[in-house]
Formats: C-alpha cells, sequence, structure tokens
C-alpha cells in the first residue's frame, strides 16, 4: 500500500471534525453580518468583534480543511471499493476458513483517539483561529503517528461505508490447514452472518495486520 494512501485514510477520519470547523467559521461570518438575526434566535451570546484578516485566514483554512477532508474521503472510498470489487469477482485473493468471530470496533482499537483528542482540543478553544493552529499541530502529529503504524483500517469513515472489522481464527484451506495469526479480517458483514459460525472467505492482505476479505 502506497504511503499516500495511507495518509488519505488518515485525513478522510478528520472529516466530521472539518464540518464542525467550517460550521463555526459560517457562525462567525453571521455573527459579523447579521448579529441581529443570530442574537434573535439565541444561537449569538458573545458580540466581541472579528477582525477582517483573522475571520478571512479562518475561512481559508476551514475551506481548504473541508476539501481535503472529502477529497481524502472519496480516494478512500475509490480504494476499498476496488479492493472489495476484486475480492467479488476473486481476482488476487485467497480463500480461507473463518471462525470463532467477533466484532472489533474502532473504539477498541483505540485509533479513535487520533481524532477525539483534536476534535477536543478544538471544541475546548474560544477562538476559531487559536482552535485552528491547535488543530493543525495536533493534525499533523497525529497523522504521523498514524501513517507510520499503518492504521489504514482504523478510520472511521470505513464504519460510515459499511465495512466492519472482526477478529477470529482465520485459516489457510490446504491439506496442512495453517492458522493466520494476529490477522484481523476487514469486511462488509453480510445479513446472513451469524457470529461464531464457521464461514469461507475470500481475502487479501491490506496491511501487516489486517487482511481485507468477503464473506462467502
Amino acid at each position: 500500500m502506497r504511503k499516500s494512501q495511507v495518509w488519505f485514510s488518515y485525513i478522510s477520519g478528520n472529516l466530521p471534525i472539518s464540518l464542525v470547523y467550517f460550521i463555526s467559521v459560517l457562525f462567525d461570518i453571521l455573527s459579523m453580518h447579521t448579529p441581529e438575526l443570530l442574537l434573535k434566535v439565541g444561537l449569538l451570546t458573545n458580540t466581541d468583534p472579528i477582525s477582517d484578516m483573522a475571520l478571512c485566514t479562518e475561512s481559508i483554512l476551514a475551506i481548504i480543511y473541508l476539501l481535503a477532508t472529502l477529497y481524502s474521503t472519496f480516494q478512500t472510498y475509490l480504494y476499498f471499493h476496488e479492493a472489495y470489487t476484486d475480492l467479488e469477482k476473486k481476482i488476487n485473493c485467497n480463500q480461507y476458513l473463518l471462525s470463532d468471530t467477533k466484532l472489533k470496533t474502532i473504539f477498541s482499537s483505540g485509533s479513535i483517539t487520533y481524532y477525539v483528542l483534536p476534535l477536543a482540543s478544538f471544541a475546548s478553544s474560544d477562538n476559531n483561529l487559536k482552535g485552528a493552529l491547535i488543530l493543525t499541530v495536533l493534525f499533523f502529529l497525529f497523522g504521523c503517528i498514524y501513517v507510520r503504524e499503518r492504521l489504514t483500517a482504523y478510520t472511521p469513515i470505513l464504519v460510515l461505508l459499511g465495512y466492519s472489522m472482526l477478529s477470529g481464527t482465520i485459516t489457510t484451506i490446504t491439506e496442512n490447514k495453517k492458522i493466520i495469526k494476529d490477522t484481523l479480517l476487514l469486511t462488509k458483514v453480510p445479513k446472513h452472518f451469524i457470529y461464531g459460525t464457521t464461514y469461507h472467505v475470500h481475502a487479501k492482505r491490506l496491511t501487516d495486520s489486517v487482511m481485507i476479505g468477503k464473506i462467502e
């Protein structure tokens, strides 16, 4: 997997944060031009003026951040969609047996921390521009760790796209059945799926610790 794709995976998970930031900047713009309307509906309590320079900087950062996360989300969708389509066509994959399955959520993996901490830091700031600077530092810091650890399959966007992470026993279909150790399976769980039951899976390696597969 290319390093750029791992970055796309990480940045796509920042989409909710970029939307929050974009909406926050919109409120700053409205509070400058139509404060009476926001005061009337109770959405504005702080009437301190915002400088044009600060507002312009906030707006540019918010737009860049939102566009970057939208583009990365699209690239992430394409990558995993193409990989899953190949599995449906049984291209460049092997067949395995999957048993003793359990659902491993993004919260149990700990990777959600890469997104919760930046969001909490931004939300706790009383100034959008100051919050954006903090967010930028944490964005690149956690991004470098995310890429180094190759956590491609742990972006929360995959959950929204219908993928689930499963832990269990993955066994090769050969005379000398070999158990694939310390490996998780990223897949779209079919409606007929029952946890703990054995299924045939067409899968291929995604990272050192994760395979992507299609349950038959």
